[in-house]
């Protein structure tokens, strides 16, 4: 999910930054966020059967001011975009390679925490191989660390 997470957001920055509308003093930048968002689930189309319009539906709700009884539409443009977001992050593929990579960025990081404490373990740190493992029913992933004394 991390991985996917990245992709999205460097994909949506880098939409931000060729936009015409990335110089504007006018435009915030959430809202130019929200644009390049909504830009890119139409080009996706539909996830789950729902088009934007569905989506937008969903996230508007009609409110009655007790005073005057009027009825207004208000849409949650907030809650929308995370949506839309959620939906394109899913939907990003994440190679072999780019998991392997992970993988071991992982182990090296396990392998600097145990340098950190005691500086003479770094010549008896050997990685092991990697080994495909599944998520959790709560999404964590297992890292099999084994430690053990002399050579």
């Amino acid at each position: 999910m991390a991985l996917r997470t990245e992709k999205f957001d460097a994909l949506v920055e880098s939409r931000i930054e060729v936009s015409d509308r990335s110089d504007s003093a006018d435009v915030m930048y959430a809202e130019q966020r929200a644009d390049v968002v909504e830009d890119l689930y139409g080009e996706a189309g539909p996830a789950e059967g729902a088009t934007s319009d569905e989506l937008r539906a969903r996230f508007t709700a009609a409110t009655t001011d007790p005073e005057s009884g009027r009825t207004t539409s208000g849409f949650d443009s907030l809650a929308y975009t995370a949506e839309l977001r959620r939906l394109l992050i899913d939907r990003q593929a994440v190679t072999e390679d780019e998991l392997v990579a992970l993988a071991r960025a992982r182990s090296d990081n396990v392998g600097a925490a145990v340098v950190a404490v005691d500086e003479e373990l770094a010549a008896r740190i050997r990685p092991g191989s990697l080994e495909e493992v599944e998520a959790t029913e709560d999404g964590d992933i297992r890292m099999d660390v084994k430690l053990t004394t002399g050579d």
